[in-house]
Order: structure tokens, then C-alpha cells, then sequence
């Protein structure tokens, strides 16, 4: 796991990016640091220590077994039931999953997209530990 101490100019939007180079998978960083981050993930103290956790980078398949929803698929691959609506959009939108059947879990960013946030983080001098 990596680690990011936050900076006084952050903002949850700005770390995505930075990260991810994607904004919208602001829930990645938001939800596994809300303790330390506090209820409003939009206001950001500096000097707090959080979580980076790697995204899903490659589509993966998945063969349902009695039980799985989309919410328990997001929590096993993304590790946050927020992203589910992916799983239902990638799989024209299911009302049930059904045992047996196969599903696509779509990559969250692509390998292109957290090269370029590497480099970013590279020629801004943001370290990770």
C-alpha cells in the first residue's frame, strides 16, 4: 500500500488526478481515509497521512456465484461498493445477477491513464511512501 501526506493546496478532486489522472474516482482516495479525512471530503487539512490504493487496471471476468450483486462485485474489485453502476453499465445493466453467468469488471483507469499520473506526480515533485 502507498501513502500521501496531504498539502495544504489539496483538494480531493486535485489528489484523483494526481493519482488516477481521472477526477471522477475521487471515492477511491475519499472512503478508505473518511476517518482520517473527515465527513466533508471537499475541505482537506494538510499533514494528514492516507491511503493510496491501487485502482483496477485491466478488465477483468467474472463467473457469479449464488449471492453476488454488483455492490459485493465493486467491493471485492475496486474495494468500494461505490463504483457498481460500472459493473451495471458494463454489463447492460442487469436487475439480477444470475450464477453461472460471466461479467465484465471494467478497469477503473487504464494503465495509460496511472502512467501519466506517475509522471505528473514526477515533475511536481509529489512523493508517495
Amino acid at each position: 500500500m502507498k501513502y500521501y501526506t496531504t498539502r495544504s493546496d489539496d483538494t480531493i478532486y486535485r489528489l484523483a488526478v494526481l493519482f488516477y489522472y481521472r477526477w471522477d474516482l475521487w471515492p477511491l482516495l475519499y472512503y478508505p481515509n473518511e476517518g482520517a479525512l473527515g465527513i466533508d471530503p471537499f475541505t482537506i487539512a494538510s499533514g494528514i497521512r492516507i491511503m493510496v490504493p491501487e485502482p483496477l487496471l485491466t478488465d477483468e471476468l467474472h463467473g457469479a456465484v449464488e449471492g453476488d450483486t454488483t455492490y459485493t462485485l465493486a467491493e471485492s474489485y475496486y474495494g468500494l461498493w461505490w463504483f457498481y453502476r460500472l459493473i451495471e453499465e458494463a454489463n447492460a445493466w442487469p436487475i439480477l445477477l444470475k450464477a453461472g453467468e460471466i461479467y465484465r469488471i471494467p478497469a477503473l483507469c487504464s494503465q495509460m491513464e496511472y502512467d501519466a499520473a506517475a509522471e505528473m506526480r514526477k515533475a511536481l515533485h509529489v512523493e508517495l511512501d
